[in-house]
C-alpha cells in the first residue's frame, strides 16, 4: 500500500548563535541547511535565501501578501488588525529587543568594519560639535554651515549609502532620504527621534533601545526599524550578512513510499483454521478427442477464533520510494491545485513547504510538529508541538480533516492505491551552522542513520544492509 510520512527541518537562528557576542561573527550562509535528497540519493544544500520568497507571504512583487494575512487570526505581520509596514510595527512578541541588538552589531561588524566605525563615530561626533550653535567663535560660525555641508557630504559616500545599500532592496530613494533626515536629527542640538508611522505602542521601548547607544549604533537601529518588510529587502540583507530576526522551517510532510506489513500469530488451532466443506467432484470424458475432463469445487474460509494471537504491524516495510523527499520547493500552483484541493500532494516533484516563523519557535526542541500548527488528536501538551505560524499556515493550506491520516485510525490493510494525506512531520536529519558541522539526526520513520546512498536500504531488488553511524548530535 502507499503510505505518507513527514519530515522538517529548522532553520532557526537560536540554534546557531546563542548571544550578543556571537553575532558580532554573524555570516547569513550559516542559515543553510543540508538534508537528503532521496531523488539524488545524497546530501544537498537548501539555502535560507532561496526559501525566503517560498514561503507564501509575499505577492509577486516581493509584498506582503495582504488578503492571506488578515485571513490569519494572529500572526507576526500583523497588529491591531492591521498590516505590519516596517520592522518597527512588529510587537515585542514577535520583534524581541535583544534581536534588534543583534542586527545592529550585524551591521557594525559586516557592513562598518573595523576601523571604519571609529572613524564614522569621529565624523558624527564632528558634526554634533558644529551643529550646536553655542560652541565656536563668530568667525568660526560663519564658516560652519560650509564645513557641516562637507561632513554630510563624507558620511553620504561612508554611511548612508553602505546602509541603503545594505538594507534596502526596494524604495531605495525614500529610505536614504529617511536615514539622512535621522543623522541631522541625531547630531542637532534637540537629538529626539521622532518615530512617525510605527507603531505607536512600540516608541516607549525604542526610546529605551537607543537611550545607551552611540549616534552611530542609533543610525543603525533606526534604519533596521523603519525599512520595509519586504521580500526584496529580506534578500538584500541576507546578500550583505545583515542579519533579519525571522525563521524559516522547510517541512516534507508528502514523502511518498510502496509500504508493506506484517502479520506476526501465534500458530496452532488455538489461533485459527482452515475449514474445508461442501465437497464436489466431477468427471467427464470426451470420446470424439479421447480425453478426460475433471473438476474439483469446495467451500473454504480461514477463521481467526482469537483476535489476541495475531498482530498486524501495518507499514513497516519500505518497498520503495515513489515522491516528495527530494529539495523542490512546493509552488503557488501547488498549493492551489493539490494541497487547498486535495489537502496534500498526490502526484508530481515538488516536496518542501518552507513556513516562516517568528524567531523564538525552538522547533529542534520538538520530536515532531503538525504543518497546521496542532493535531486535535494531541490532548495534553498541545503547545509542545504547536509552530509560531500556526494560524497563518493552518488558514492557508484549508486542508479537509476527513482527507487527512490520522495516528489514530484503526489500521486496515486494503490493496488499494488511495491513501490519505499526511500534516505530521518528525524532525528529520539535517546538518547546518558554520561548515553543516552541527547535526541533528533523524527522529522520524527512517531511522537515525543518514548518509549517500542510504536509499539503497529501501530501493526494491537491492534493500542493502543500513549502515550504523557515530553523530557529534546538538543536545
Amino acid at each position: 500500500m502507499i503510505h505518507q510520512i513527514g519530515e522538517f527541518y529548522p532553520m532557526e537562528i537560536s540554534a546557531i548563535y546563542k548571544d550578543s557576542k556571537s553575532f558580532t561573527s554573524y555570516n547569513s550562509s550559516d542559515r543553510d541547511i543540508r538534508i537528503f535528497n532521496e531523488d539524488q540519493s545524497r546530501m544537498v544544500s537548501v539555502h535560507f535565501k532561496d526559501a525566503i520568497t517560498k514561503t507564501f507571504r509575499f505577492l509577486p512583487d516581493g509584498s506582503l501578501n495582504e488578503e492571506r494575512h488578515m485571513h490569519a487570526e494572529k500572526d507576526m505581520f500583523r497588529y491591531k488588525n492591521k498590516m505590519c509596514d516596517r520592522w518597527g510595527d512588529m510587537t515585542t512578541e514577535y520583534l524581541p529587543t535583544k534581536h534588534i541588538e543583534y542586527v545592529m552589531l550585524s551591521i557594525k561588524h559586516n557592513v562598518f568594519k573595523g576601523s571604519r566605525v571609529d572613524d564614522l563615530n569621529n565624523l558624527l561626533n564632528e558634526l554634533t560639535l558644529m551643529s550646536d550653535p553655542k560652541t565656536g567663535k563668530d568667525a568660526e560660525k560663519v564658516k560652519k554651515p560650509a564645513a557641516i555641508g562637507v561632513i554630510m557630504a563624507e558620511l553620504e559616500t561612508r554611511l548612508i549609502k553602505p546602509l541603503t545599500n545594505a538594507l534596502c532592496g526596494t524604495e531605495a530613494r525614500d529610505f536614504t532620504s529617511l536615514i539622512t533626515s535621522s543623522v541631522s536629527t541625531l547630531c542637532s542640538a534637540d537629538p529626539k527621534i521622532v518615530w512617525k508611522d510605527l507603531n505607536s505602542d512600540n516608541i516607549k521601548r525604542f526610546d529605551s533601545i537607543i537611550s545607551a547607544k552611540t549616534t552611530l549604533e542609533k543610525i543603525m537601529i533606526i534604519a533596521f526599524l523603519f525599512s520595509s518588510l519586504h521580500a526584496d529587502n529580506f534578500i538584500k540583507m541576507h546578500e550583505n550578512d545583515v542579519y533579519f530576526p525571522i525563521d524559516i522551517v522547510i517541512a516534507r510532510p508528502y514523502m511518498t513510499y510502496n509500504m508493506s506489513s506484517v502479520v506476526i500469530m501465534k500458530s496452532g488451532t488455538e489461533t485459527g483454521e482452515t475449514y474445508i466443506g461442501h465437497q464436489d467432484f466431477n468427471m467427464s470424458s470426451n470420446t470424439q478427442d479421447r480425453t478426460l475432463e475433471a473438476s474439483y469445487v469446495y467451500y473454504g474460509k480461514a477463521i481467526v477464533k482469537n483476535r489476541r494471537n495475531v498482530l498486524v504491524a501495518p507499514r513497516v516495510f519500505c518497498q520503495g520510494y515513489v515522491r516528495g523527499n527530494n529539495t523542490k520547493f512546493i509552488t503557488e500552483d501547488t498549493l492551489a491545485e493539490q494541497i487547498q484541493r486535495d489537502s496534500g500532494v498526490r502526484h508530481g516533484d515538488e516536496s518542501m513547504l518552507a513556513m516562516m516563523m517568528p524567531v523564538g519557535g525552538k522547533s529542534l526542541e520538538k520530536n515532531w510538529i503538525d504543518i497546521r500548527g496542532q493535531n486535535k488528536h494531541v490532548r495534553d501538551n498541545v503547545d509542545e508541538h504547536s509552530h509560531l505560524s500556526k494560524d497563518f499556515y493552518g488558514t492557508l493550506l484549508e486542508l479537509n480533516e476527513t482527507q487527512l491520516a490520522s495516528p489514530h485510525d484503526t489500521f486496515i490493510d486494503y490493496e488499494e492505491m488511495e491513501f490519505q494525506m499526511n500534516t505530521l512531520c518528525w524532525l528529520g536529519h539535517v546538518e547546518y551552522g558554520r561548515d553543516f558541522k552541527e547535526i541533528n539526526h533523524n527522529t522520524g520513520h527512517l531511522g537515525p542513520n543518514t548518509y549517500d546512498q542510504v536509499n539503497s536500504s529501501r530501493k526494491p531488488g537491492l534493500f542493502l544492509p543500513v549502515k550504523q553511524l557515530t553523530f557529534n548530535v546538538n543536545k
